[in-house]
Order: C-alpha cells, then sequence, then structure tokens
C-alpha cells in the first residue's frame, strides 16, 4: 500500500541515490494437470520472493512454505501487477492491470463492470468465503463481490484469521466445492508483529513493533544501518505467518483436501530496506518491490518440483483459476497459465507492472533480461527522472542502459503502446537552466486547441519544497487555468522544470514566455540544444524530440522545449471511474495509515 504524505519522500530518496530468483533450478518441462474441484489461494501482504527458504533465503524464515513447495510449481519469475495492495490484490481476480480495472489509488475502486472471478465460481456453485485483513481488500474497494461468506476484519492477526479459515473449512460438507481466498497482512509494517519470534531473528534492543512513520523517518535520515533491524523484524514477521499457515496445512493433511485442491500461494508486492536508497514500497518498480513468490501445489502434487524461469504476472491467475475449475474464462489482459504449464502455448511475450504516484505514471516493461520503466521525462526538487532500461539478470538495476542501448528501449516502449492497455500522448518538456540558481522564476503560458474531446491533460512535475526536514506539496495553485489558458512559474533553478502529458498527440499546444524579452541572455531552443530559435509563442503538434536520447547538460541561461510520445494509465476504451466515498472511521483508517 500506499502513503500519500510520505511516498514522495521515499521516491525522491530512490531517484536521488539510485541512477532474480535464487536456488537451482531444473529444465521445465510440459505438465500434465489434473481436475481442480477446490481452490485456495493465500496472499501474504509484502512478501519479498527472496526472502523465502524455497527461493534461496538463507535463513529460516518459511520451513512450512518450503514443505509445501515440494510439492508445488515454483514460478521463479513472477510478477505483481503493481507495487501496492488494491491494484496488485485487483489483477489477481480481473485479470486485468491497473489500468483495465481502474484501481489506482485509495479514492478509486475496481471498477464494477470488471469481470470478477469470484462472482463466476459462485455462479457455477462453489462456496466462496474470503478472510482479509486490510480496507483495501474490502467491500469498500468492491473485492467481495460474488462471496457467500466475507469477513474483513482491519488489520486482523494471523492466528485470528487461520482460526476463522479452519472454522469454516470444517463445516464444509465434503462434496461440496469451495474457493477460499486468505489475505495475511502481518509481514506489512509495521515491522515486528506480537507474537513473532523476534529473538530468533534480531538483535538485543531490536524488538519493534516499527510502525510506518518511524520507518519513513529512518529513510528521511539515510539512517540505512537501522534498516538492518527492519529487516530481520520482517523475516520474523514471515516465520511467524508461516507458522500460522501451517496449522491450515495440517488441517489439508488431516482431511485429505490435498487430492483434489489447487493451492495457490503469493503476494501482491515486495518490501524495500534501503536497496536504491529506498525502504517500504509504491516508491518504484524494482525487483524488491514487485517480484513477488508464487507457488501453485495441483491435486496430488502433479508437477510439484518443477521449477518455471520464464517470466509470468500474477494478473495471469484469473484465467489459470477459471481453466483448472472446468469454467471459461473471461477476457482478460493476458492468458492463463494452463496451456503454457501443459506445453500448449509459449510464455507471454512481456509482462508488465504499473504504479501511479507523485503525478506520474510508471510502467515496467520485462521481457527476458531486461526491464524498460516509462516515466515521462520530469524533474522533482532539481532530480531528473527520465526512462530506464536495466539488464538486471546480468547488471542488475543500478546501471541505467537507456540511452546507451536505444534499440532495445524502443522495443520495449513500443510492446507497451502496442498492448493496448494504455493511453497514449505527448508530453510536452520545459527545462529552465539559468546561470545561477535564484529567487526569480520564468512565467509560461500555455493554450491548447483540440478537435477531439475532452483534452486529456496532466501536470507530471508539482512543486515540491523542503520544510522543518519533511517534504510539503505546494499543490495546483501552482498552475492556474483561466479560458483555457493555463499559467504557471519554472523556478530559476538547475534543470528544474515541468512536464504536461496531453492526450489527444494530435493537441496543438502554444507555449508563450511574456517575459522571455526582459530576461537578458536567455536563449530558447526547441527539440534540442542548438539553433536558438527566435518563435515566441513556439507552437507545437506532436513529438518532434527523441526520447532515446539523453539531454544535453549545456550551461545555461537557456529554455528547453522538448516533446516525445509518453503512455498514461487511462485506458482509452474504460470509462472514467468516479471517487468512492469513504465513512469517517474509513478516512480515519487512511489517515492513520498515512493515505490523506
Amino acid at each position: 500500500m500506499k502513503f500519500a504524505k510520505h511516498r514522495i519522500l521515499f521516491f525522491i530518496l530512490v531517484l536521488i541515490v539510485a541512477a532474480g530468483c535464487s536456488g537451482k533450478e531444473k529444465p521445465y518441462k510440459p505438465i500434465k494437470l489434473p481436475w481442480v474441484k477446490n481452490v485456495v489461494l493465500v496472499s501474504i501482504d509484502s512478501l519479498r520472493a527472496d526472502h523465502l527458504g524455497v527461493y534461496g533465503y538463507k535463513r529460516s524464515t518459511s520451513p512450512n512454505i518450503d514443505r509445501f513447495a515440494k510439492q508445488a510449481i515454483r514460478f521463479g519469475r513472477a510478477y505483481s501487477s503493481s507495487n501496492w495492495t488494491l491494484p496488485g490484490h485487483a489483477g489477481m481476480f480481473t485479470g486485468l492491470m491497473s489500468s483495465g480495472h481502474s484501481g489506482f489509488n485509495h479514492e478509486k475502486a475496481v471498477r464494477p463492470d470488471a469481470p470478477f472471478i469470484v462472482e463466476n465460481l459462485a455462479n457455477a456453485g462453489f462456496k466462496t468465503a474470503s478472510f482479509v485483513s486490510h480496507i483495501f481488500v474490502s467491500e469498500k474497494y468492491g473485492f467481495n463481490r460474488g462471496y457467500s461468506t466475507f469477513d474483513y476484519e482491519q488489520l486482523c492477526p494471523a492466528p485470528k484469521l487461520t482460526g476463522k479459515t479452519i472454522q469454516w473449512l470444517e463445516q464444509l460438507k465434503p462434496d461440496q466445492r469451495f474457493f477460499l481466498f486468505l489475505h495475511y497482512f502481518d509481514v506489512h509494517m509495521p515491522y515486528g508483529r506480537e507474537g513473532a519470534p523476534i529473538k530468533q531473528f534480531a538483535q538485543p534492543g531490536c524488538t519493534g513493533p516499527y510502525p510506518q512513520p518511524m520507518v519513513l523517518s529512518s529513510a528521511l535520515r539515510q539512517d540505512w544501518e537501522i534498516f538492518k533491524c527492519y529487516r530481520d523484524l520482517y523475516d520474523a514477521d514471515i516465520a511467524f505467518t508461516d507458522q500460522e499457515l501451517n496449522r491450515i496445512f495440517k488441517l489439508f493433511d488431516k482431511t485429505n483436501r490435498w487430492k483434489d485442491t489447487l493451492f495457490i500461494l503469493t503476494s501482491d508486492h515486495g518490501e524495500l530496506f534501503g536497496e536504491h536508497s529506498g525502504a517500504a514500497h509504491s516508491n518504484s518498480l524494482f525487483e524488491e518491490e514487485i517480484h513477488v513468490p508464487l507457488l501453485m501445489r495441483y491435486p496430488g502434487g502433479a508437477g510439484g518440483g518443477t521449477v518455471v524461469s520464464e517470466p509470468i504476472s500474477t494478473i495471469q491467475l484469473a484465467s489459470t483459476i477459471l481453466e483448472a475449475t472446468g469454467l471459461k474464462p473471461f477476457k482478460t489482459d493476458m492468458p492463463g497459465l494452463t496451456a503454457f504449464l501443459q506445453g500448449q502455448a509459449p510464455a507471454p511475450a512481456f509482462v508488465a507492472a504499473e504504479s501511479r504516484i507523485i503525478g506520474s505514471d510508471l510502467i515496467a516493461v520485462i521481457q527476458d533480461q531486461y526491464k524498460a520503466v516509462l516515466p515521462p521525462r520530469h524533474v522533482i526538487q532539481g532530480v531528473p527522472l527520465a526512462p530506464a532500461l536495466y539488464d538486471y539478470r546480468r547488471i542488475g538495476e543500478n546501471q541505467n542502459l537507456w540511452f546507451a542501448r536505444p534499440k532495445k528501449s524502443l522495443e520495449l516502449y513500443q510492446l507497451a503502446a502496442k498492448s493496448g492497455w494504455y493511453g497514449r500522448g505527448v508530453s510536452y518538456e520545459i527545462i529552465y537552466s539559468p546561470a545561477e540558481d535564484s529567487s526569480a522564476s520564468i512565467p509560461v503560458e500555455m493554450t491548447l486547441q483540440s478537435e477531439r474531446q475532452p483534452v486529456y491533460i496532466k501536470a507530471i512535475s508539482k512543486k515540491y519544497v523542503f520544510k522543518d526536514t519533511k517534504i510539503v506539496v505546494v499543490k495546483d495553485s501552482a498552475i492556474r487555468l483561466d479560458n483555457n489558458k493555463y499559467t504557471f512559474e519554472i523556478p530559476a533553478r538547475k534543470d528544474a522544470g515541468l512536464v504536461f502529458m496531453i492526450d489527444p498527440p494530435e493537441t496543438k499546444v502554444t507555449i508563450y514566455f511574456p517575459q522571455l524579452s526582459l530576461t537578458s541572455g536567455v536563449k530558447l531552443f526547441v527539440g534540442e540544444i542548438g539553433k536558438a530559435s527566435t518563435d515566441n509563442p513556439v507552437i507545437l503538434s506532436g513529438p518532434i524530440s527523441d526520447f532515446t536520447k539523453e539531454t544535453d547538460q549545456s550551461k545555461g541561461p537557456y529554455l528547453l522545449i522538448r516533446s516525445y510520445d509518453a503512455l498514461h494509465l487511462d485506458r482509452p476504451t474504460v470509462a472514467p471511474q468516479k471517487n468512492i466515498e469513504l465513512t469517517p472511521e474509513q478516512r480515519q483508517i487512511l489517515r492513520t495509515l498515512g493515505y490523506i
């Protein structure tokens, strides 16, 4: 999940400092999959794949899950569709990316007309139950659809959630088909839950629980040493949840439920502990945040011990569950895994992950060993954010190859652009590089003309300032709209600027600097730094810049206007969703978590 007041901080920390799976894998062979009577889907919120023994972790965090995995198919490169709870889970149930189900933020629920596998299962006669522990997977956000039993208790501890689950399972009739969803929240912050085996993992003095504000404050101070303690407590919380899951495993042993049940264990996202100078989650699309465990134990342990090394997405679970139970899948963004596992279809051409943070839409495209991250270029507090390309299997994610390998960068961008999942627009970037920083600013006026309505316009960069060691957002008062004219000011700081994304792409954009003639020596460049433009205003309509080329960092003073293709998460085929209305109690929950 994300925290509105603090996620800005972590994203900036990631940007300032930052520019697979382990274990022996045996070759994948096609598997003959059995018929499935029942399905159990378990999601352990915030669980990183590389903190489980079955994924190569050296600490004994998950002995029971590891034993379970011996009879399961392990996906070594499973990716969540997002980096926080709401969209990550919505993708599992709808088979859609965030751009398809619209669960972008705490103000948006899963759109009611999106498909939801539980409804299909219920209509086919399944007994359906869900035991969940956070508001983001509650009825408020549309997750109760199709359930005959829906039990939501905010921050329900693992022992209690497991107890409810066992009680429900024990009252089922032997011949009753069922679908069961469990959402454990004990691995999520605050680290160091009551009942966790802290002494087994942490040093004396590291006791917890450490709530979100303390973790966020540590990151602000860049006190990465204390993150060793946070990581130890996180491991203890995994072990705590592992113990509780074992109670369900034992019940399945006792009742021989394994013989006809597909049991799936996964997560919605991971967690940062100082990697890339980041913390928590919802801040980036690095491996630590979106690479999740995925273990699928088919009836009788079919395919048990098999390791799938191809990248797959957790949104493929929706169709996979329907296929396994003999039901016809609905239309999804990616196919199920059944045909692939049986050797009847290839692995996906690519998988993706998405996040809408700090006003910017992030899209990660993963293919083979490469990952491209596609934000619009922009600047936050003097820190530039540009698209990135990582050869993360060979080099890692600390070296951005976007400009070094432009052909591969463009190839992955085009995969996303052609997927049909994203809106396509043009990003207009205005960079001001003064001779020296000052308190002055450059006023800008911008007008738009388009035959197609509505015009999608979004300010990618807002203005952020530091105040009393905290980051304060200067809201949209800095960007004014009057009679179709946008007016704003760009601070006189090196590489300060603003980016607007505009859709439709052919929109005519007029950019005017009313004081440019009064600003001695400031040159105006359009497209690339080179020959100064004499046009003011500047009129553009579409992309004129190559976004696989790095911006020239020549000394100022100058203004640079660039425009290039860009993608956003507002899918053209999906109608905009209204914000949900929160009760005072629900708002208090989100306020306590730092969302509002």
